[in-house]
């Protein structure tokens, strides 16, 4: 009996395009719930929308089911090389070719030792550079310390991944980068491009205390449009236009729910308060942001 490698590629390559096909049209049927009302407000509307909608829960399950089975079949232990003689059912001897690594359809990490060393050298990465933060005492040893420990464990991570193949390798390295990038905003003062700090808050944004006075950091003195807290004016009002964009989209994927409701009237609480304070002070409109008015 010989393995026949490539025609083992070739059904894996089929289940998996099945099971993105199943994942692709379930994610289309998510989208689009069947309303309340859609049929009119009578009793025989309600009842075609109730067997429409059942149809509709149905036929998600279904591919759902579909996905799972296309899947199936990828995610069972990984073929090992075969040079030893097999005995079939019926007793008699068979001899089977051997698979080269080459020919193995990788659907897990756990066959590759080197993976695992880099997972767990990626869990040290981290474990070092949160207590080096702790430890460092400037803001450019922290800035340092942060960077390289967790860029370098994001290497590791993304790398370990390559038995799965480089796309997902690329996809996890950029989704954590783009993480840390997006904490170190939010949180710190360690993004910084040049002589400018790019942070959310006030605080975060002073520059470094200079090294050679020896000086501590600038003082904090806010501007005189900015608003209570620890954002400026700009920020602020590109918070409440990014919020607003975000909830617009969720309305328009998934319609009118108490969440998006709940976020949509605080958003038009906050812009309502912050265009009364701009004309109660006579400042400009936005502060004079140039962002758009939620």
């Amino acid at each position: 009996m010989q393995v026949d490698a490539d025609e083992m590629r070739s059904g894996a390559n089929q289940s998996y395009g099945a099971a993105w096909l199943a994942t692709e049209g379930t994610e289309q049927l998510s989208r689009a719930p069947v309303s309340t009302g859609i049929f009119g407000s009578f009793a025989a509307a309600e009842s075609f929308q109730a067997a429409v909608n059942e149809a509709h829960s149905n036929h998600i399950q279904r591919l759902r089911d579909h996905e799972s089975r296309a899947l199936k079949p990828l995610l069972r232990p990984q073929w090992s090389q075969v040079s030893q003689r097999e005995r079939s059912a019926n007793g008699s001897e068979v001899k089977s070719a051997p698979l080269s690594t080459g020919d193995q359809l990788p659907t897990s990490t756990t066959d590759f030792p080197w993976s695992t060393v880099l997972f767990v050298a990626r869990l040290v990465l981290i474990l070092v550079t949160l207590a080096g933060i702790g430890r460092a005492e400037s803001r450019r040893s922290k800035r340092r310390i942060y960077w390289s420990g967790w860029m370098s464990a994001t290497l590791c991570a993304a790398i370990s991944l390559l038995p799965l193949g480089p796309r997902t390798t690329a996809i996890t390295f950029v989704g954590f980068a783009f993480c840390i990038v997006f904490w170190a905003y939010l949180t710190t003062p360690y993004l910084k491009i040049g002589e400018r700090i790019f942070a959310l808050t006030m605080a975060d944004s002073r520059p470094d205390p200079d090294p050679d006075t020896g000086g501590g950091l600038p003082k904090l003195t806010p501007p005189p449009d900015s608003y209570p807290g620890p954002v400026t004016a700009a920020t602020a009002w590109w918070i409440l236009a990014i919020l607003t964009v975000t909830a617009a989209v969720g309305v328009y994927l998934r319609g009118w729910m108490w969440p998006t409701a709940a976020v949509t009237a605080v958003l038009v609480v906050l812009g309502t308060v912050s265009v009364i304070d701009d004309a109660s002070r006579r400042l400009p409109a936005v502060r004079g942001t140039g962002s758009p008015r939620p």
